[in-house]
């Protein structure tokens, strides 16, 4: 995970005007990773959907015109 991180955080700070597409690809990597991780022996769509909901909480903090484009 920390390397999505970083390169969110590096993607971010080179071309701020995609912001919104380097926070949903940072979403669909969180969801992918707990999809398939050890929520899924629960509920692999919850699981997706808490991760993918952990990483849009912390874009739309740093970029709140995203939260109308970014989905989870």
């Amino acid at each position: 995970m920390s390397n999505i991180l970083k390169d969110y955080k590096n993607n971010v700070t080179a071309d701020s005007g995609n912001a919104c597409k380097y926070a949903q690809n940072l979403m669909n990597s969180y969801g992918t990773i707990y999809r398939n991780g050890a929520c899924r022996a629960t509920n692999p769509d919850d699981g997706q959907w808490y991760g993918c909901e952990s990483g849009r909480e912390y874009t739309n903090a740093q970029f709140r015109h995203c939260q109308h484009s970014t989905k989870c």
